[in-house]
Parts: C-alpha cells; sequence; structure tokens
C-alpha cells in the first residue's frame, strides 16, 4: 500500500527519462459502494498520500516534474 515513505522511495529511485506511476486515488464513497474492487480501501489513503505537501516537497526534491500526455 503506498505510504508516504514508500512514495519518497519511489522518486528518489526513478532513473532518467518520462514515467507513468500508476494508482488509484479517490474517495471510498456512494458510486464506489456499487463497484466490486478490491481497491476500494487504498484509495483514500492514496489521495492523502499523493496531495500532501510531503509528496510535493520529494518531487521537488528529486527534480521532478508532473506532466500530461498533452506535453509528451
Amino acid at each position: 500500500m503506498l505510504d508516504p515513505t514508500y512514495f519518497t522511495s519511489i522518486a528518489e529511485n526513478l532513473p532518467e527519462g518520462t514515467w507513468e506511476f500508476v494508482c488509484h486515488p479517490g474517495y471510498n464513497d456512494a458510486d464506489l459502494d456499487q463497484l466490486r474492487t478490491r481497491l476500494r480501501q487504498s484509495r483514500e489513503q492514496e489521495l492523502e498520500v499523493l496531495t500532501s505537501p510531503e509528496a510535493k516537497v520529494a518531487l521537488q526534491r528529486c527534480g521532478i516534474e508532473l506532466i500530461s500526455y498533452n506535453d509528451l
């Protein structure tokens, strides 16, 4: 499961290049109750980690620039 320490470790160990980080952040709400998925509990934790000030600092410290597919 994604946590701040694991996210920072991923950021610090990315080789040079363009990478896609795949996860499923979101809210465990009534809409999600309608779906059969094993990713329910982890969504809110991933959202919290990815939007945290610590994640932003880790990305900046590692020189990682967030882009969209339009930038490719």
